[in-house]
């Protein structure tokens, strides 16, 4: 069963899932609930459900980030820990690509050295991970793009193959994360049969929705609360409107 807790910014949304989470954790002891927040938000998520528990404990929720989730299925299924690249080694590994690509470059062949130029491109590689594109599916709007975006999408394929076939086998993004965990969701105890919270989210990203998905397999319950007061929710909402992102997430 899922269920969602609706309101607008300060409403008590938090208050009420939090609450809810620790009077069912209390009434069902043997079960486990999962509170799943934003990774800047775990630790003042725990200080909140310490302060509410009448026994100023976590008991048998825990508190995670999808990350920490991963990882504490991870250590369950025993399953070796994935090498994450950091930041500065995705900027290293894609300055040595751009090197080596060079001249199948369009446009960015002589700007790998510009300040900024790998951060942006760090940035965007990120961004394609969360939102699970291909190169392929990148190669199929290049003909409803002009001449210029062509270019350079030209070279964002070439430098994003090149980078997940450099990473393939080596190393894996930190995007990456929570697919790895929904292919193995399955032989989780930790998972099964658990109660899962999301809270503070705004949205959730394609790999994100794909664990979630996964999920709803083997838990119990899923809550989700999301900023959307009653009188706004509308399956015609523009991209342009207020609660845009919240509809979108319901619905």
């Amino acid at each position: 069963m899922y269920r969602f807790i609706l309101g607008g910014s300060g409403s008590g949304k938090t208050k009420k899932a939090y609450s809810d989470c620790i009077s069912a954790a209390m009434a069902d002891e043997g079960s486990h609930f999962l509170l799943i927040v934003p990774e800047q938000s775990t630790t003042a998520a725990e200080k909140e459900i310490v302060k509410m528990h009448e026994r100023h404990a976590t008991d048998n929720i825990d508190i995670l980030s999808f990350n920490r989730l991963a990882y504490k299925v991870f250590d369950e299924l025993e399953i070796v820990n994935p090498m994450v690249l950091d930041d500065i080694s995705k900027a290293m590994i894609l300055r040595k690509l751009g090197a080596e690509h060079r001249d199948e470059l369009k446009v960015w062949g002589g700007r790998f050295d510009r300040p900024g130029f790998i951060d942006n491109l760090k940035s965007m590689i990120s961004e394609l991970y969360l939102y699970g594109i291909t190169a392929a599916d990148i190669r199929g709007r290049m003909p409803f793009s002009d001449r210029q975006l062509q270019n350079k999408m030209h070279d964002l394929c070439i430098i994003y193959e090149a980078f997940r076939n450099y990473i393939s086998g080596r190393y894996v993004a930190l995007e990456e994360i929570p697919d790895i965990l929904a292919s193995n969701i399955h032989n989780s105890s930790l998972i099964r049969n658990s109660t899962i919270i999301l809270d503070g989210f705004t949205g959730f990203t394609p790999v994100q929705y794909k664990l979630l998905a996964a999920m709803l397999h083997f838990v119990k319950d899923i809550t989700v609360s999301i900023t959307l007061p009653e009188g706004k929710i509308a399956a015609d909402c523009k991209e342009y409107d207020l609660f845009y992102l919240s509809n979108d997430t319901y619905f």
